[in-house]
């Protein structure tokens, strides 16, 4: 970078292109490049396209975590490729770990170490080749960097990351063609040691000493993989400096996002399948409110008592039951007339006054006073 510095002495206009350089970085590169002048032109670098998630590993044996990657890439192949020219691009962390992968995907690699020829092959018919074989490659963090592969419709971090702007470039190798695709990071949850102390620093990062960016980069990757709310705010946080609070409808939604969304999609199943039960009964209710409506009231109370009763639409006031029962209270009312009588310190039925004061208003034996005189004399007499 600083013999850069001697290119820029020369009289020309010069032009900077990044698409990862986060924000806390750009002064530093303003001031080590001694950069005067300068227009800034900067728009959000968080891909939109990427759908971010974290898997923990089920198992704590390294074959069955392999497995469980496998068994993750199978099941995206089947839902979510949309070409047959659509990759996977594996990221691990040492050429050991490499090695284990392919073989037990049975899929091409590169490392460093490999020969010239056998890398330039490898990438080459994992371009063009749509032999199975070629359809994922395993890799280490040489290709975080400027691999371009239009069809890498998933990306896959085993384990850990070199650092937090390596994992986001590697992740990045994921859909160039702009259509959706995903990066997953599996990790297991007991393990803290998340980022190699045997990284090597990212050119972007060549002024900071070395033992400061891994402590860093541990940390951010740690905030990426326990985030709560959405894995675009570490991100979004680091990259741009903001703190996202609402995120677009056109981002491709992370795994809490889309965790949360199915666990309300559930909710609401439930809330629907209740009410389901609510508008049943509700229905037998109003059905059973109409046919009382249209029938007898008599027949319908009866119907249980009397199991002769004809089930024919009429009216209450029509209705042979009625008029019979109606009789038949004119007796019991008559008889009550006829016999009854009034114990003493009763209430008299008719005017509700004690049978003390009553006796003492008749003036007809046997018949009670008129009450509505008897309310007229009382209201006189509290006006008084």
């Amino acid at each position: 970078m600083f013999k850069f510095r001697e290119i820029l002495l020369l009289n020309t206009q010069f032009i900077f292109l990044t698409g990862t350089l986060p924000l806390g970085f750009q002064e530093s590169l303003i001031s080590s490049l001694a950069l005067e002048d300068l227009s800034i032109i900067r728009a959000s670098c968080s891909r939109s396209n990427i759908s971010y998630k974290t898997s923990i590993y089920k198992s704590n044996k390294e074959e069955e975590r392999i497995v469980e990657i496998k068994d993750y890439i199978n099941r995206f192949q089947s839902k979510e490729f949309l070409t047959k020219d659509d990759k996977v691009l594996i990221f691990c962390p040492s050429t050991s770990n490499i090695e284990l992968v392919a073989n037990t995907l049975n899929c091409s690699r590169y490392y460093a170490s490999l020969s010239n020829e056998v890398k330039e092959k490898t990438l080459s018919s994992f371009r063009i080749s749509r032999d199975p074989y070629y359809s994922i490659l395993v890799t280490s963090s040489s290709l975080e960097e400027g691999f371009d592969y239009s069809f890498i419709r998933l990306v896959v971090y085993k384990d850990l990351a070199y650092s937090f702007l390596g994992f986001l470039q590697g992740s990045s190798r994921g859909g160039r063609d702009n259509k959706p695709c995903t990066s997953i990071f599996f990790y297991n949850s007991k393990d803290s040691k998340l980022v190699s102390s045997s990284s090597s620093s990212s050119s972007n990062t060549s002024s900071i000493s070395s033992t400061s960016l891994l402590n860093k980069d541990r940390d951010l990757i740690n905030s990426y993989l326990l985030e709560s709310i959405c894995r675009r705010r570490q991100i979004s946080l680091y990259i741009d400096n903001k703190l996202i609070e609402q995120y677009s409808n056109l981002d491709n939604k992370c795994d809490l996002y889309l965790s949360r969304s199915s666990t309300t999609s559930k909710q609401i199943s439930r809330v629907q399948e209740s009410f389901k039960n609510f508008e049943l009964k509700r229905i037998k209710i109003i059905a059973s409110l109409r046919l009382i409506s249209s029938a007898c009231n008599f027949c319908f109370l009866l119907r249980s008592f009397i199991p002769n009763i004809i089930e024919v639409e009429h009216l209450s006031s029509t209705c042979s039951l009625s008029i019979a029962l109606e009789k038949q209270a004119l007796k019991i009312k008559q008889l009550i007339k006829e016999k009854s009588f009034l114990e003493a310190d009763s209430c008299c039925f008719n005017c509700l006054l004690p049978t003390v004061i009553c006796s003492h208003l008749k003036v007809v034996p046997n018949k009670c006073f008129n009450s509505k005189l008897i309310f007229r004399v009382l209201s006189l007499f509290y006006l008084k």
